[in-house]
């Protein structure tokens, strides 16, 4: 497939009519001689990457916030002040979401804030769940996403950014449902634990990263959740589904070197490493053909339990599957794992503890850790 073939239109899903005035600046004069622009504009988009195991991410965010720093007094402004609610998994293959825009003073700017509507326990607990401002629909059914305690200020996004009287400056916040969507325990109970990069992006340009199909070796079609996933030392850096002829476009790739993980259910995984992205893209495609698998499970209880457990799991240094641990129990599961030698990797955000297990076909295996 070619790179042109896999960009899709962009979609405009404006949060607030209009431009937004702030920081006391203004726009270019009116009649007589043209006026040299005081203001640029900001513009503030989202796309995200695949989440495996659910078909609908809804989240609603309230506002956009920017800040920088006036004769070192720290100033903050609004992009949007009407709440918008968003489904995260329709924003891929090159499509996007507009957040908000607005005109601002020249100058550098320190961060951004993404103020996530949160949802009351009672709430949560009494409405059906696609009444709630945050859930997620898996296997057809809808179920509350919890937004952690601390994430009630919003989400910073720390990066700087200058904006230049006259010119447009885009931002696309990156918005990784993949890892940021985590299913905890065994029950169908989901958190919100954010990851976000912030690309800048140039208007009405391209980004052609790394590009590929993927088939399988026995002709059969790709299950749903297929995915693409780029990584650095283990690190996920950005992810891809596969479309519906079974190529994929990653994205907003900086230039370095990548190693290449196809991930698919019911499939060995496919790896290609030492990827080279130059100038915003690689060389060439890169294909999978993935070859049917029995799988089995790796579950376990991690202990201490808590709401903010993450478990990884990895198979030669890469990254292949992450969940969270149920906030109570401290019990994690990963299912549809193929055969073969894995390490996982639990997490509280303080302390971390790790150990080694080996998958089975048709059968469960099980690894407590303690942090």
């Amino acid at each position: 497939m070619s790179r042109t073939g896999l960009r899709a239109a962009r979609v405009a899903a404006w949060c607030a009519a209009g431009l937004f005035a702030a920081c006391g600046g203004g726009g270019a004069g009116g009649g007589g001689a043209a006026t040299a622009p005081t203001t640029g504009q900001l513009e503030v988009r989202m796309h995200d990457r695949p989440s495996e195991g659910v078909e609908h991410v809804y989240v609603t965010i309230e506002r956009v916030e920017v800040l920088r720093e006036v004769d070192g007094a720290e100033v903050k402004s609004t992009l949007s002040s009407q709440p918008g609610q968003y489904d995260l998994l329709e924003l891929q293959h090159g499509v996007e979401a507009v957040l908000g825009q607005g005109q601002f003073e020249p100058g550098l700017y320190h961060w951004i804030r993404l103020v996530v509507a949160r949802d009351s326990k009672r709430d949560m607990a009494r409405k059906p769940a696609d009444t709630l401002k945050n859930y997620v629909v898996a296997s057809g059914v809808p179920h509350p996403l919890v937004v952690p305690s601390g994430e009630n200020t919003g989400i910073k996004l720390g990066h700087d950014f200058t904006i230049e009287a006259g010119q447009t400056t885009v931002l696309t916040l990156d918005f990784d449902v993949r890892q940021s969507v985590q299913r905890c325990g065994r029950n169908h109970v989901y958190r919100l634990k954010p990851r976000i990069r912030v690309v800048p992006t140039t208007p009405g340009g391209s980004d052609d990263g790394i590009v590929g199909s993927v088939t399988t070796t026995d002709g059969t079609g790709l299950p749903s959740g297929t995915v693409v996933s780029a990584q650095q030392a283990g690190v996920e850096v950005a992810s891809a589904t596969v479309d519906g002829t079974g190529g994929y476009h990653v994205a907003g790739l900086a230039d370095g070197t990548y190693d290449l993980v196809a991930i698919a259910p019911g499939y060995a995984y496919g790896k290609e490493l030492g990827v080279v992205v130059s100038g915003g893209a690689a060389a060439g495609n890169h294909d999978f053909a993935l070859a049917p698998t029995g799988t089995g499970a790796v579950y376990g209880v991690v202990t201490p339990a808590g709401e903010n457990l993450t478990v990884r799991l990895y198979t030669d240094g890469l990254l292949v599957a992450t969940v969270g641990g149920d906030p109570s129990t401290g019990e994690y599961v990963f299912d549809a794992v193929p055969p073969g030698d894995y390490t996982v990797v639990a997490t509280d955000g303080v302390s971390s503890a790790s150990g080694t297990v080996t998958a089975v076909a048709a059968s469960a295996v099980p690894l407590d850790l303690s942090l």
